[in-house]
């Protein structure tokens, strides 16, 4: 009976100095940046241009697959998904002298307390006038 206590006590002990430490949690960040650029900075009333970009990021997670806004003013006009790189477009007929931004509200992906997030970003302002 002592000996059959003391190997499964020599077990135990083998099992928790042997055992690996649990993982770690943590939460990480990433930037990103959104670069943006018109078709045609000067075009006639009702005139259609493609507004493009990419969303740029260190994580792939972060940039692929994203939605983008497309904001006139301060006016959300349209939704669009990123491309597997990143790259974005949007067709607009400009009606009026209007300024034009693209905005990403950022990511938050993972299970607690492992978590990742992806910043928000906003591009450049385009002005465009007739």
């Amino acid at each position: 009976m002592k000996k059959t206590i003391t190997i499964a006590l020599a077990a135990t002990m083998l099992f928790v100095l042997t055992a690996g430490a649990p993982a770690q949690a943590h939460q990480r960040q990433a930037s990103t940046k959104l670069t943006i650029s018109v078709s045609d900075s000067t075009p006639d009333q009702r005139d259609k241009v493609t507004f493009s970009g990419q969303l740029k990021s260190k994580w792939k997670a972060c940039k692929k697959y994203q939605k983008v806004y497309l904001y006139r003013g301060k006016k959300r006009l349209e939704i669009t998904t990123t491309s597997r790189s990143g790259r974005y477009s949007f067709d607009k007929h400009i009606r009026s002298n209007s300024n034009w931004t693209v905005k990403y509200k950022g990511r938050r992906f993972g299970k607690h307390p492992h978590v990742h997030r992806c910043k928000p970003s906003k591009s450049e302002t385009i002005r465009i006038r007739f």
